[in-house]
């Protein structure tokens, strides 16, 4: 969805998540559909529109570059030809990875802290954008991890916990959406909610530490 922020939906989706400013993803999935019925289904979605300057960045760029284009070209095939290319090593991407998890668990912290996660709206964009943010970053962390146990074999315990650990941490945040789910639906209520929360919140904070100290002490062991 490009160029709108959406509001509501009916019915719920399995994931949603901001690829860029102006431009929102929600993802269905469907294991059957009847083709007599199909007729029958639909998706709802509420949604504003957004001014975005990327829409109108490019049209202003075709005329800048109309006057510089000759010196630009020049330059840029120059720079090519002489950038060298560095590829990470698996320690780096690995400890790349570890780190884009950091913003999952504040994200989902301040949202439960500021009181925001009982704005229902507010509530379930987030949580289902930080649920789908934790299992692309924990997918490409685990990924990161068994690339590094190939050529160090040596750490494979310290690798192991931290994978075991990345997985306990992908369902804590993705239990947030499970627990607030019936209070979005209007099944539970909010004082309810809070008392389950309080709860979770620990439970949280205690996964996201053992990934850090995971994570440290691979570091460690390669330093």
């Amino acid at each position: 969805m490009r160029g709108a922020e959406p509001e509501s939906w009916t019915p719920e989706p399995d994931e949603f998540y901001r690829q860029y400013p102006d431009k929102s993803t929600i993802v269905y999935r469907f294991s059957h559909i009847d083709p007599i019925n199909i007729g029958e289904r639909a998706i709802n979605i509420k949604y504003k529109p957004l001014f975005a300057v990327s829409t109108t960045l490019p049209y202003l760029a075709i005329i800048a570059i109309i006057g510089i284009v000759g010196s630009i070209t020049t330059l840029y095939v120059k720079e090519i030809r002489i950038a060298p290319r560095h590829e990470k090593r698996p320690i780096q991407r690995l400890l790349d990875e570890g780190g884009f998890l950091t913003p999952v668990y504040q994200g989902l912290t301040e949202l439960i802290t500021s009181g925001r996660i009982f704005e229902r709206g507010y509530s379930r964009k987030n949580l289902l954008e930080i649920r789908s943010n934790a299992r692309r970053h924990a997918e490409k962390l685990v990924k990161s991890a068994r690339e590094l146990l190939k050529t160090q074999p040596e750490i494979s315990k310290e690798l192991i916990d931290l994978e075991n650990a990345v997985r306990e941490f992908q369902k804590a945040v993705e239990r947030a959406w499970d627990i607030t789910y019936p209070y979005l639906s209007g099944s539970l209520s909010k004082k309810k909610l809070s008392e389950r929360l309080d709860k979770y919140h620990d439970e949280l904070k205690r996964s996201y530490n053992r990934v850090i100290d995971c994570l440290e002490a691979v570091r460690k062991r390669l330093e």
